[in-house]
């Protein structure tokens, strides 16, 4: 899911021309389109810190169940309201606050997890947000977009090439449901385990000396949690 909004910004040149020049029709300026990119790119970074406490209030699940629904609706807007700048500008801003939500708080569930590998599970997790990203943008553009390698002219693409980007916006709609789906059911919120001291002293009492031990050698310092 992570990877899929970095390879929208290597193909931006896809992008503007289909918003641009969509069946033959002048809509937008390709450069006013890098400019909006650029800019909704805020929303992204603005909405991680918004996503850890949506978690709080929501859990996890939740938290990745309404990123996928944002990206999932936003893809769908800009297929259908393609002439509707408002449509459009707020579909490219509601891709990235959905991506944003769901950042941090998958990072922090793993984070309580594993305390002393904080360094290691960011690093795997940037590793594969990066390999994502290049495998998606190779099969997208090489493959499915512009698989003849045909050049921009006046910031434009041949009706071709447009649509064959509208197709891949359709294959981009199916990953982000897949994967968003799988990282629903497989993840696992943290949970601290309570112990209550009472109930452990009580059941461990009595005259042998076994019991008086189990009790002696449990470090009360840990009452919070285990």
């Amino acid at each position: 899911m992570f990877g899929s909004k970095y390879t929208w910004i290597n193909l931006n040149n896809y992008f503007s021309s289909y918003l641009s020049h969509k069946d033959g029709k002048d809509s937008f300026n390709p450069n006013n389109i890098y400019y909006l990119m650029s800019f909704f790119d805020v929303l992204y970074y603005l909405f991680i810190f918004v996503g850890i406490k949506l978690e709080d209030l929501i859990g996890l699940r939740f938290s990745i169940l309404l990123s996928i629904l944002l990206q999932y609706l936003s893809i769908i807007l800009i297929i259908i309201f393609t002439y509707d700048s408002y449509f459009i500008l707020f579909s490219v801003g509601l891709f990235n606050i959905g991506g944003g939500l769901s950042h941090l708080p998958s990072i922090n569930n793993c984070w309580k997890y594993f305390p002393n590998r904080q360094g290691l599970i960011l690093g795997i997790i940037l590793s594969g947000l990066g390999i994502s990203s290049s495998i998606q943008t190779y099969i997208s553009e090489f493959i499915i977009i512009n698989p003849q390698r045909e050049e921009l002219k006046n910031g434009i693409f041949q009706d071709d090439i447009n649509k064959n980007f509208k197709l891949y916006l359709y294959i981009c709609g199916i990953f982000i449901f897949l994967c968003g789906i799988i990282s629903f059911f497989l993840s696992f919120e943290y949970k601290e385990e309570v112990i209550d001291i009472d109930i452990l002293t009580d059941s461990n009492t009595g005259d042998d000396q076994s019991s008086q031990e189990a009790i002696s050698n449990y470090n009360l310092s840990k009452r919070p949690s285990l």
